[in-house]
């Protein structure tokens, strides 16, 4: 993969000045004595990540070895892999036809990065920059509306950042984290879905005896935050497939700046994973609600009223493929990313519904990133 990619690269590689070897020697004299100084698998929640990953087994040390003992092209590899696909608009190059097959395989190095080299990207992690992102799919805006004599629009958004963090960009300044938060994740089952349990006149057959259950991929999934510079979090996936446990660090950069304190960032972690879960059911219900409404026992040839439930069970059993292996997918449109920006949205905007809230402040911000030094 890294061939392929430098491969595809090389001719954008010429372009670099002769005189970023001065540099790049100065940063590889400046990693090694930052490595000196500091060993990341001493840190107690790395320590953790480390013993799930590993099983406490013969891995542990090797893994940490290659991790500690990756080439400096893992820095050119992957900063050319942000340059073209940009996670914070990733999907306008998607199908590109003229940059197509660099695009997949600048998001492939970016993906495995994030999950097989988890213990390098954190290890390196304040040589990452973020950049303001408010995006959910198809880079789209955010519709306006009015809360407490403000608009809150994507204007709001960036003018908000840029007055608290006065800049659009942000980075972690001490890679060694002060704490590792963990939730269980949530599958969806029929007792969330309240269009099969909603009757009304018009509908054409009672839903109440359909049956759902997510049809789960992965087991023991949990979503583990993260914690840096007391207020700034990554969140990673932590899941088992097959008897392997996978660690997925995620692309974005999430700032809770109104935690005071770690017991008030859990709490507000908690309601954010509350509100995925929430996003994720209305989003079934929806579905489920159109096809109810659009569901005609004729086209499926359908005369037996007792068999008009096939429809929603069909819809459920085959047609939909919301499971946790398509919402946990890497850049999925339609999965986690737009969900996780309704869920930052929505409670930004209880944020600034609250009457003691008189300067306007939110809860969360969410960087995503794009640049990597060294």
């Amino acid at each position: 993969m890294k061939k392929l990619l430098i491969t595809s690269l090389s001719l954008f590689m010429l372009a670099i000045p002769a005189t970023s070897c001065v540099v790049k020697n100065n940063n590889i004299n400046q990693i090694k004595q930052e490595d000196s100084e500091f060993k990341l698998y001493t840190n107690k929640s790395i320590k953790k990540m480390l013993e799930v990953y590993t099983k406490k087994d013969k891995s542990y040390d090797l893994y940490i070895d290659q991790q500690e003992n990756k080439p400096y092209s893992k820095y050119d590899e992957l900063r050319f892999a942000l340059t073209f696909y940009p996670i914070f608009n990733s999907i306008n190059v998607r199908h590109n036809s003229q940059y197509e097959g660099i695009n997949l395989t600048a998001k492939s190095v970016i993906e495995n990065t994030l999950s097989n080299d988890w213990y390098w990207v954190i290890n390196n992690i304040d040589k990452f920059q973020y950049t303001f992102n408010p995006y959910g799919d198809y880079y789209k805006k955010i519709d306006d509306i009015k809360i407490n004599g403000i608009t809150y629009n994507d204007e709001f958004l960036f003018n908000k950042t840029k007055e608290l963090f006065k800049s659009s960009v942000q980075k972690i300044k001490n890679k060694a984290p002060i704490e590792l938060i963990t939730f269980d994740i949530k599958d969806i089952t029929d007792k969330d879905l309240k269009e099969l349990k909603t009757q009304t006149i018009s509908d054409k057959l009672d839903y109440s005896y359909v049956k759902f259950e997510e049809k789960s991929i992965y087991k023991k999934k949990q979503a583990w935050y993260l914690v840096f510079d007391n207020y700034k979090v990554l969140k990673i996936w932590k899941y088992e497939f097959n008897n392997k446990v996978y660690l997925k660090i995620l692309p974005d950069l999430l700032i809770l700046k109104n935690s005071n304190n770690i017991k008030q960032l859990k709490q507000q972690l908690e309601n954010l994973e509350k509100m995925i879960h929430k996003k994720r059911v209305d989003e079934l219900n929806r579905k489920i609600k159109i096809e109810k409404e659009n569901f005609d026992p004729e086209d499926y040839g359908i005369e037996n009223g007792s068999d008009f439930k096939f429809s929603i069970q069909q819809y459920l059993d085959k047609r939909y493929k919301d499971n946790d292996e398509s919402f946990m997918k890497f850049q999925e449109t339609h999965q986690y990313n737009d969900i996780l920006m309704q869920s930052i949205n929505e409670i930004n905007k209880e944020a600034l519904q609250r009457k003691e809230n008189t300067k306007h402040e939110l809860d969360i911000f969410r960087f995503s990133m794009r640049y990597i030094y060294g």
